[in-house]
């Protein structure tokens, strides 16, 4: 006779997903032979009735009922106990043969089984031949939202400030966005050229010039290149510390104004203020100071300021 065994309450502690298959929910194993019989237990009618296969895992509600026991497998007819080895992982255990028919009990509560889904764990028999498991958690660190499908976790997005910057999501979302190197998204660096600065705050990279210089060109990657306001940084060909206008950011159409894309450089107002090692006249065709030997006599002030 089939022994009774009363349904078992189990905390079932929390497993990650285990590598699965093909993404679809696990169906439960069935056994070599047909399963189509009943339990042949003693005293049973000569005439068994209706058969309901079962297969090692089926849970109660499938097979005898909520709540209730589940039936043991049909192994068709035995000649000895060795025609009722049950695979690995049943939660019945081997059983006997009897009058030519396989006689099974329960596997013990809490023995493992194997109810062959990835998705759920840790698995073990309820004592009533029952194969239980809780849905594994789809969990990663700094991460959620995630399915378990077929052992795998999917859908995971990352928390807020953290990303998954090494594609693997055993470790989760392992870096926080808010460094030099990953500021806002993965590998995305927070820098600034020459005569600037940069910090990433809360995942925003805030890039400033060091004064006089000015970002003209909005190209952080080359810093701040233009030494806006200041007088005698530049001439006809760009710039240059030694040449006598001054440089803005922007274009101008301006008299004396000469553009360079970004930027424009501007005949200097103050050509009687002489540079160091320099005549005082400032030649308002090239932006060059005139050279130190052609300021005796002061030969150059009616080409410099004149009308």
């Amino acid at each position: 006779m089939l022994r009774p065994a009363a349904m078992l309450a189990l905390a079932l502690a929390t497993a990650a997903c285990a590598q699965g298959g093909d993404g679809s929910e696990a169906s439960h194993g069935a056994y070599e032979e047909s399963l189509t019989g009943n339990n042949h237990s003693s005293g049973a009618d000569d005439d068994p009735g209706p058969t309901t296969a079962v297969s090692v895992g089926d849970d109660a509600s499938t097979a005898a009922g909520d709540d209730g026991p589940a039936m043991p497998p049909d192994l068709g007819t035995c000649v000895d106990d060795g025609d009722c080895e049950l695979p690995p992982g049943a939660c019945f255990q081997s059983g006997t043969c009897e009058g030519g028919m396989c006689s099974f009990e329960p596997a013990f509560a809490g023995d493992p089984c194997d109810d062959e889904d990835p998705c759920t764990g840790p698995d073990i028999c309820d004592g009533a031949g029952n194969c239980v498991g809780e849905p594994s958690p789809c969990e990663a660190p700094h991460a959620s939202g995630g399915t378990c499908q077929d052992g795998l976790c999917m859908g995971l997005i990352c928390d807020g400030g953290w990303g998954n910057c090494n594609g693997d999501w055993v470790d989760g979302c392992e870096i926080t966005l808010d460094s030099s190197e990953h500021c806002g998204t993965c590998d995305t660096p927070c820098e600034a050229g020459d005569h600037a600065t940069a910090s990433c705050n809360a995942g925003v990279c805030e890039q400033a010039c060091e004064a006089p210089w000015a970002n003209c060109d909005d190209d952080w990657s080359n810093g701040c290149e233009i030494p806006e306001g200041v007088a005698n940084q530049c001439d006809i060909d760009g710039l240059n510390p030694d040449g006598c206008w001054t440089p803005y950011c922007g274009q101008s159409a301006a008299d004396g104004a000469t553009n360079f894309g970004t930027w424009f450089c501007m005949e200097c107002s103050t050509c009687h203020v002489p540079g160091a090692g320099q005549c005082q006249w400032c030649d308002h065709t090239s932006g060059r100071w005139y050279p130190a030997e052609t300021c005796p006599c002061g030969a150059y002030e009616d080409l410099a300021c004149g009308a």
